[in-house]
């Protein structure tokens, strides 16, 4: 008798250790907050609890995906009850419009929301393949996950397949009875594939400066650290700005007469030693912030010597700039993870 074989596994990329996931994390620390849990029930609870606030929340467990699709290991994860997340999230990602976000669902519910048109209720489609119209009595209740015509391609999810992702929308239908998540590749970045390792969650989930509430990543609870002043707690005239590692600044256009520099890219050492470069950081107030940036002066002092410096060069007749204008240029910075603060 011939073996019958199940669907090949996706989750066939590398499994990353928690030594691994803590070296990425020390190298972004000044740019996080994480909280370490015991055990996988409290980052589900805690994940699903964010998801059901309406917060986007970036899931980064196991081995990858392979495949042109997230399922569920490196995933940006939404409530799909919130009319509104799809314009959120599509603005997260950088794409069009027009373009649906799949649900992933607990496969025994599909029947319960979906029109299987079958008289097997067992539909199963874990590679996000199969397409089927969402019940009109229910399109009002998951409306980021339906397309334009009702429809939705289905991602099922049973436990014995992926018992961490399965808890946590099993988690998320109990705070809300909705047995399923919008779920979406994790990539952030122009051109960037999805996630891979640690370090690629990381910069992707920095980079949309506070657009994903939250990364889920083995044990680990992330968030991003505010911009200093929008804590209340924090002093400006004790709060450090330093640069950070690695850091260097290229002029590549210059005023012909002045020689004042128009354009700047600034290079960030990557993980294989290869510059990383930004093409544009906002023009002459934030290459003037970070020029001044010395890691032993206080916010405050730098801000006003960023003031001193620019009304210098200013003729009465050009318009000035004053402490909002550094401030923001410092947040700016900061969003690039250009700069950072000792509090």
């Amino acid at each position: 008798m011939a073996r019958r074989y199940g669907p090949l596994s996706p989750y066939q990329g590398k499994a990353y250790s928690v030594e691994e996931m803590e070296s990425a994390l020390s190298a972004w620390a000044p740019y996080l907050i994480v909280e370490r849990k015991r055990d996988i029930d409290e980052v589900v609870e805690a994940t699903a609890q964010t998801l059901a606030d309406g917060k986007v929340v970036a899931w980064f467990q196991g081995r990858s995906e392979c495949g042109p699709r997230a399922l569920g290991h490196r995933s940006l994860l939404a409530d799909p009850r919130s009319a509104s997340i799809h314009a959120f999230l599509n603005g997260v990602k950088g794409r069009e419009a027009f373009r649906p976000f799949a649900p992933s669902v607990l496969a025994e519910t599909v029947p319960d929301w979906f029109d299987v048109t079958r008289s097997d209720t067992t539909i199963q489609s874990p590679y996000m393949s199969l397409t089927f119209p969402v019940l009109p009595s229910r399109r009002s209740q998951v409306p980021a996950i339906c397309h334009v015509d009702g429809s939705a391609r289905l991602q099922t999810v049973r436990e014995k397949d992926d018992a961490w992702y399965y808890r946590l929308i099993y988690a998320f239908s109990a705070l809300t009875g909705v047995p399923m998540v919008l779920n979406t590749s994790f990539n952030t970045l122009p051109g960037e594939p999805i996630v891979e390792s640690p370090v690629d969650a990381l910069r992707s989930f920095l980079a949309t400066n506070g657009g994903i509430e939250l990364l889920s990543m083995g044990c680990f609870l992330i968030r991003r650290r505010p911009f200093p002043l929008d804590m209340a707690n924090v002093d400006p005239a004790l709060c450090i700005v330093r640069k950070a590692e690695g850091v260097l600044l290229e002029e590549v256009v210059c005023d012909a007469e002045t020689g004042i520099s128009r354009s700047v890219r600034i290079a960030r050492g990557s993980d294989n030693g290869t510059p990383q470069w930004i093409e544009m950081i906002g023009g002459d107030l934030d290459l003037v912030v970070l020029q001044l940036v010395d890691g032993l002066t206080p916010l405050a002092e730098v801000v006003e010597a960023v003031l001193d410096v620019l009304q210098e060069g200013t003729d009465d007749d050009d318009e000035g700039f004053d402490e909002t204008d550094v401030v923001a240029a410092l947040r700016r910075l900061y969003a690039l993870q250009l700069v950072f603060f000792s509090v």
